[in-house]
């Protein structure tokens, strides 16, 4: 049966490995005897609860990084003061973003990217490439957390992530590794570096990018942080114009599925009966909506809160009952 679990537990945590597109197997080897010739794959299909830790765990804004490199104005790349870019201007940082998209997709990179530009009058870096990913190892340590102790979504980020062995998630490590996993901390190594992915990534895009035939370079700035944190900071996420997003691996799947489903219910029903959508600012045709900002932004509330539509009502009930 050891190895009959190994088998299991490597495909079941292959987001350890090959990212988040191994977290669920379907089949698992078994065999008798140890005689190889026995071996067969056997459905392995997850329990409800199971699905419920995993789209808990990897739909959680913290465990999503962000990195940011900003670098100085360039002549025709940005508008005057108190004016907005122009078409052209636009359209080329949406190039670099289109680019950033391809290389996250080549290396599994489940996230989103956009180019940004702050508002003229402010005195910072003007241009902007945001880089966005899922950290699996920060969703192995939730899952775990939650299949293992019973903690909720909300307080497993109370847990220090060196608190975290790599043996508690792949307990057969042990049968020829036990001494060496449990004197390092491999995990949490792997886990407060896996960000180094999006940042090189971001940076090589820009060198590439602003690569130019008259030999200028260009003063660049950078910073990292989680989706979470990144949300609350006015300066990094509000006071620009944030363009086109490119969404990739997993997240460009689904936010593709919703939108088709979106589409289908609207034009059988209405918008007016869509639970989110209700308010009908949305385009015609699904080619102008999958790179919208706003609209991605909205889909990306959905993810993380079904219900995040309602939390004002909930919050109007409570002060009308007090």
């Amino acid at each position: 049966m050891a190895e009959n679990t190994f088998i299991f537990s490597v495909n079941f945590s292959g987001l350890l490995w090959r990212g988040i597109g191994g977290l669920i197997c379907t089949e698992y080897a078994m065999w008798s005897d140890n005689d190889i010739s026995t071996l067969k794959l056997t459905p392995w299909i997850p329990e409800k609860k199971d699905i419920v830790h995993i789209t808990e765990s990897i739909f959680s804004q913290k465990n999503f990084e962000v990195f940011k490199v900003t670098w100085d104005k360039i002549d025709d790349w940005n508008a005057e003061k108190y004016k907005n870019p122009t078409q052209y201007m636009i359209k080329r940082m949406d190039k670099i973003a289109s680019y950033a998209a391809q290389i996250m997709e080549a290396k599994s990179i489940h996230g989103f990217v956009y180019a940004a530009q702050d508002y003229p009058e402010l005195p910072f870096l003007p241009n902007s490439l945001v880089i966005v990913g899922i950290n699996p190892f920060k969703v192995a340590k939730d899952n775990y957390l939650m299949k293992k102790t019973g903690l909720s979504q909300f307080e497993v980020g109370k847990v220090p992530d060196e608190a975290i062995n790599i043996l508690q998630i792949i307990p057969e490590l042990a049968n020829k590794a036990q001494v060496v996993n449990e004197e390092n901390e491999y995990f949490n190594d792997l886990l407060i570096t896996w960000d180094n992915t999006i940042t090189k990534i971001a940076f090589d895009v820009v060198e590439l990018m602003t690569s130019n035939s008259i030999n200028k370079s260009f003063e660049r700035g950078w910073g990292g942080m989680t989706w979470e944190q990144f949300q609350k900071n006015m300066l990094e996420d509000a006071l620009g114009f944030n363009y086109s997003v490119r969404a990739t691996g997993l997240i460009r799947k689904l936010f593709v599925d919703y939108t088709k489903e979106d589409y289908k219910h609207i034009s059988k029903y209405g918008y007016e009966s869509h639970p989110t959508l209700n308010h009908g600012d949305i385009p015609t045709f699904i080619v102008d909506y999958l790179n919208n900002h706003f609209h991605f932004r909205e889909f990306l509330l959905r993810l993380f809160d079904p219900y995040y539509e309602l939390r004002d009502d909930f919050d109007e009930d409570e002060e009308n009952h007090e």
